[in-house]
């Protein structure tokens, strides 16, 4: 874990709160209450002693202590924050429970739905133009392709479980993953670690709760831009290990879109605000399903941040100094074998039963 002053400023370079405001219009509605020191210690408490009993126990095993419910919780879940009508998502100012999500059974339930409804010839006869193509009467190696192919959908449909289980209507439940997360409780340990080492950032960091208004993302229409020197230089798709048939025939029309967009919105209106450094940082983008582009988050220019189908070292060139945009898809499903030792361990009985 991060511990050096310099390691910690970066780790916070992009917290939400300090870009929101310059980039408003173009990202969805959403509220912003402050954690207090109170409240963040109070939790911080509580993921720790939750730590520690994991250690002790299986995760199915461990009890929540349900006397100890902060002030974290009272206060959001009595004000005006929920719609009733409406979906939520929620993260802190630097990141969301989405590993708490990812191992939930609510993902499970929801994955077990779009399995009891999948088409699989459906599914290969949308593809037989490209296994005609390349299997050549062999049927052996048609069987592998069909077998990629089944394998490709079934993983987009544990992203898209995923996706959709971080729908929240009320606090109460966001609040059980925000408890259960790993990524939040070392947001909040780093968050300590920075006010010890006395950052000078530190005075106008606050950590912030993110409520943000719903919007349903198609899985293939998010991706992370890569800037540097105030410079849009690489595009890649977000969930990497997926293979999308609609990002090769649309390539080239999606990547003038996001360009255009992160050089005349993004990085104009960057200049505008609390970023100490705008000229370098990453940014995921989506295009929801009524055409528009949307801001997700701003990521810390650094190996911190993953780079999805770019390297930071065997790609450094091209991230920092490329001229024209570089923009990766996945260009065919992976096989069964790389999908193994590229997912989380926890979804391979889903994907492999």
């Amino acid at each position: 874990m991060s511990s050096t002053s310099e390691e910690l400023e970066d780790y916070f370079l992009t917290n939400f709160d300090l870009w929101y405001n310059a980039l408003e219009k173009e990202i969805n509605n959403l509220n912003l209450p402050l954690l207090t020191q109170e409240e963040i210690t109070m939790e911080l408490q509580y993921l720790e002693n939750k730590t520690n009993q994991l250690m002790a126990s299986s995760f199915n095993h461990c009890k929540s202590d349900n006397n100890n419910n902060c002030k974290l919780e009272n206060n959001c879940k009595n004000d005006n924050n929920f719609c009733k009508d409406k979906f939520y998502f929620i993260k802190l100012s630097c990141r969301s429970p989405k590993d708490a999500f990812a191992m939930s059974d609510k993902l499970k339930q929801l994955f077990k739905e779009k399995c009891k409804y999948f088409d699989i010839d459906n599914t290969l006869q949308n593809n037989n133009n490209t296994l005609q193509q390349n299997n050549n009467n062999n049927n052996s190696l048609q069987q592998k392709l069909n077998e990629n192919i089944i394998i490709n959908e079934k993983l987009k449909f544990i992203y898209e479980s995923m996706i959709e289980s971080m729908k929240i209507k009320e606090f109460k439940e966001a609040y059980f993953y925000l408890q259960n997360s790993y990524r939040i409780l070392e947001d909040f340990i780093l968050y300590f670690k920075q006010k010890q080492l006395n950052i000078k950032q530190q005075q106008k960091m606050e950590m912030k709760l993110i409520i943000r208004e719903w919007i349903d993302i198609p899985l293939c229409n998010e991706f992370r831009c890569f800037i540097y020197n105030d410079k849009l230089r690489a595009i890649s798709q977000y969930y990497d290990i997926c293979y999308f048939k609609e990002l090769q025939q649309n390539k080239n029309e999606i990547k003038d879109k996001l360009e255009i967009f992160i050089n005349e919105k993004v990085n104009n209106l960057l200049k505008n605000s609390k970023l100490q450094n705008n000229k370098k940082y990453i940014c995921d983008l989506a295009i929801g399903k009524d055409g528009n582009i949307y801001v997700i988050e701003l990521n810390p220019y650094s190996d911190t941040t993953d780079t999805c189908l770019f390297s930071w070292k065997r790609d450094e060139k091209v991230l920092k100094e490329s001229e024209q945009v570089e923009f990766r898809i996945r260009e065919k499903e992976l096989k069964k074998e790389q999908l193994k030792h590229e997912i989380i361990s926890i979804w391979i009985p889903l994907l492999f039963p």
